[in-house]
């Protein structure tokens, strides 16, 4: 019975020390424009303006690191991935060591 004990509190422990490093803000629509302005600079586009999610994290140096990306669109994702991965965001707004989860809108051309 005590070994059992310890292993949820070990496990709590675990738990919260993780959630601790890696604090989320959920989804932060105020952070948008900066990613937004990232995408449009290499002028990809699609069919139809479509809403994705990108949920990521900063280095120490300010460069990204994206854990997921979701949408329907499978392409979209690995292109959106490989295009935001190790490109640095600048400001006081973005926080080393936290994630993000940001709504970017990829807008069809017009």
């Amino acid at each position: 019975m005590k070994s059992l004990n310890l292993f949820f509190v070990a496990a709590a422990l675990s738990l919260s020390t993780t959630l601790q490093a890696y604090p989320t803000y959920g989804i932060e629509s105020r952070y948008t424009g900066d990613l937004e302005r990232l995408i449009n600079k290499c002028h990809f586009s699609v069919d139809n303006e479509i809403t994705v999610i990108v949920r990521f994290s900063l280095s120490d140096r300010h460069e990204i690191h994206v854990h997921a990306i979701k949408s329907e669109d499978e392409e979209v994702n690995r292109f959106l991935k490989d295009l935001l991965e190790k490109q640095k965001l600048e400001g006081r707004k973005w926080h080393a060591g936290k994630l993000y989860e940001v709504p970017v809108k990829v807008k069809a051309p017009r």
